[in-house]
């Protein structure tokens, strides 16, 4: 009886792992099968977050409106590429035709910036700027080789005139293209279309090579790796370390530096979608009028507007985008000279945006997606159905999630995310209605009823109670007392925040003018003298003091400032 009784156990104990087994599987292929959330679904769905977002905490929402239009059209853009990608007998067709398709794009963006004077020296007035066009010419240059290939291959199939004439005409356009390329002087965009030119180049070889001798095939691996690292670690070095100023692109590295300050401000949101111009202006540079409109640099620009969690969203659709290549490269499921391409035009989009956001921050974001698309679509359609494979999907579909838990798991995370609601409740109030010369300086907004700054107050009390050192809630609370004559509070706490951050710009200059307001001129003039005040910083001080101070406030700031030019 007993072995009865035990046997009719082990069968309910075998039945039950089998149902559990079954639900499982179904789940995992609910949630990371061939058409259903995988990484790039994740990674997709935080990125739209993240800029929806970015268009609420915006300072001008029309414009962002549009910005997010873009981008999110973009990424649409490159999951239809995707779910194109799925059958294997149009993947050629679509890729060629994409190719093709960037071609021809690239001469309409051409031949409107001749038509608009786009490709002038400055590019001042112009619907294209010179930066902005070498930043799409990149990619759509290397994506058209694709194109290329695809055409070739028809052409030596069929022998027709038609063809040899598409195949001519591709080559006039993807030669114009490359001459339009030349007129930009973008030294960005040359390093860009070297570096795609280098990928494509390995990525061809290496099968010959793996087929002759393996260790060849895993040299070019590691040796591209090796090189992506030490640039990485390089441009790192450069955020970090002092630049000589006699250097060249010593200013590009200055303009990264005071992205990375603002984003120290918002780290999680960012500050909103083109909000970058008048951000740095207020509350780094400390001036009243807008000049710059990204700080060059595509991932410091994104995770500037769109926050951290914008940031990893990006990485990981790139990540998804090279999986998808290395597939397509191990399953051979696409001609390898059109991997290649992709390859390419990857490439180039990564490495110029170390040097330049123009696609990000123009009317040609869409593009941002066009090669990911293609890398999806070049990857087609994933394979496996085990339980195993199945599991390790969607691990990689939760790796975003866990990466953006971990920005709030952080260490001072709890601070940092209440400055980081204050900045924006601060930036939105103050910026959605400052306009020049209708307020002459944006400390006036501060002393006006018209702006509710209790909310962002209340933020960043909120910040120092989980941490009395955070650099920003100190800085903005210092720069709000400065702006409405509360000088004892604002010295305390610029000074709380020069002792966390002493590089920062804004607090060098707003503690530098307390000091001098306070009859300290030595010391005023020691921390403006690290600075570089060549846009009129004290100039925009001192007529303020002037405006709201007493004459014995501006003597004590005129003798600081001639301290300063006397050395």
């Amino acid at each position: 009886m007993a072995s009865v009784v035990g046997c009719s156990q082990l069968k309910i104990w075998q039945q039950a792992n089998r149902q559990i087994y079954s639900i499982t599987l179904s789940q995992s292929k609910l949630l990371c099968g061939d058409r259903g959330i995988g990484v790039r679904a994740t990674a997709s769905m935080l990125f739209s977050i993240s800029t929806l977002v970015a268009v609420v905490i915006a300072p001008e929402p029309g414009a962002a409106l549009v910005a997010a239009g873009l981008l999110l059209s973009g990424l649409a853009g490159a999951w239809l590429l995707a779910w194109g990608g799925y059958s294997r007998c149009r993947r050629t067709i679509l890729i060629s035709g994409a190719g093709v398709a960037a071609t021809i794009v690239g001469a309409v963006l051409t031949l409107y910036a001749l038509h608009d004077d786009g490709l002038a020296p400055d590019g001042a007035g112009a619907a294209v700027n010179p930066n902005v066009l070498a930043a799409a010419l990149a990619p759509l240059l290397a994506l058209g080789v694709a194109g290329g290939a695809g055409l070739t291959h028809v052409w030596r199939r069929s022998r027709r005139r038609m063809w040899w004439m598409a195949l001519s005409g591709w080559s006039v356009l993807w030669i114009g293209g490359l001459l339009a390329l030349m007129t930009t002087n973008s030294r960005g965009a040359w390093a860009a279309l070297l570096a795609a030119a280098l990928v494509a180049a390995a990525w061809v070889v290496r099968p010959w090579a793996m087929q002759r001798w393996r260790i060849a095939g895993l040299a070019i691996d590691m040796g591209l790796v090796t090189v992506t690292m030490i640039v990485m670690a390089i441009w790192l070095l450069l955020l970090v370390q002092p630049t000589p100023g006699g250097l060249p692109g010593a200013d590009r590295v200055m303009l990264w530096r005071d992205g990375l300050t603002l984003l120290g401000d918002a780290p999680f949101t960012g500050l909103g979608l083109r909000s970058t111009m008048m951000a740095l202006s207020t509350y780094v540079y400390i001036v009243h009028v807008g000049f710059i409109s990204h700080v060059h640099n595509l991932y410091l620009e994104l995770a500037v507007e769109q926050g951290l969690i914008g940031l990893v969203a990006w990485g990981f659709l790139i990540i998804s985008a090279w999986a998808a290549l290395v597939r397509a490269r191990r399953r051979q499921v696409t001609p390898v000279g059109m991997q290649a391409a992709v390859a390419a035009a990857l490439t180039a989009l990564l490495v110029h945006g170390m040097v330049d956001a123009g696609l990000y921050a123009s009317r040609l974001a869409p593009l941002l997606f066009l090669p990911i698309g293609a890398a999806w679509a070049v990857g087609g359609k994933g394979r496996g159905a085990g339980l195993e494979v199945r599991s390790r999907r969607l691990l990689g579909a939760l790796a975003p999630l866990a990466a953006v838990t971990l920005l709030f798991a952080w260490p001072g995370s709890r601070a940092t995310w209440q400055a980081n609601l204050g900045a924006v409740a601060q930036t939105r109030a103050e910026l959605f209605l400052y306009t020049w010369p209708e307020w002459p300086i944006q400390d006036a907004l501060r002393r006006s009823p018209v702006v509710d700054l209790a909310p962002a107050i209340a933020r960043y009390q909120a910040a120092l109670t989980h941490d009395a050192t955070n650099a920003t809630a100190n800085r903005r609370l210092g720069q709000i007392a400065l702006s409405r004559g509360e000088r004892t509070q604002a010295r305390y706490w610029l000074e709380a925040a020069y002792a966390r951050q002493p590089e920062h710009r804004a607090t060098r200059l707003l503690l530098g003018e307390v000091y001098a307001l306070d009859g300290e001129p030595a010391q005023a003039a020691a921390l403006w003298r690290t600075l570089d005040l060549s846009l009129g910083q004290l100039d925009g001080r001192r007529w303020w003091i002037e405006a709201t101070g007493t004459p014995a406030d501006v003597a004590a700031f005129d003798a600081a400032v001639a301290l300063l030019r006397e050395k």
